[in-house]
């Protein structure tokens, strides 16, 4: 079977999540990516049986392949049309413990990271403006 259309699971409440997110949709591709949050009331019923875990990138393809962690990293730069040539390297047994350590590492990391950044989520940025207009702060007059 091949692979046309790529899902990319990712964690929305996560700032570094969202920036690969945003970074992922600017590159050309070779495959049709969407990008869906892991937490979207559609993911059961899309991807039925499926648990995207906690603290991990998932992608499912159209044919039903699921790819979690490394696997899921290697596969979009697979998609990609400048990456795929890395793709292929990492995916090679003599790179492919070298890939693994890089993208748990970063996982494990990802929180910390966005926090380092100061990446916020979609998620985050609209609490912190719901906040900031819920605290009574002067609104902006028209000019008379």
């Amino acid at each position: 079977m091949v692979i046309e259309h790529l899902t990319v699971l990712y964690d929305s409440e996560c700032g570094f999540c969202c920036r690969c997110r945003a970074w992922l949709e600017q590159q050309p591709s070779n495959v049709e990516l969407e990008l869906m949050s892991r937490e979207a009331p559609a993911v059961p019923k899309r991807f039925p049986g499926l648990e995207p875990g906690d603290d991990e990138l998932v992608v499912v393809d159209n044919a039903g392949g699921v790819y979690r962690g490394p696997d899921a990293f290697i596969v979009c730069l697979w998609a990609l049309t400048a990456y795929r040539p890395w793709a292929m390297r990492l995916a090679n047994p003599g790179l492919r413990p070298l890939a693994r350590l890089a993208f748990e590492m970063i996982s494990s990391q990802r929180h910390r990271i966005a926090e380092w950044l100061k990446l916020r989520s979609d998620g985050d940025l609209a609490r912190a403006i719901q906040l900031q207009m819920g605290t009574g702060s002067p609104r902006c007059v028209r000019p008379a």
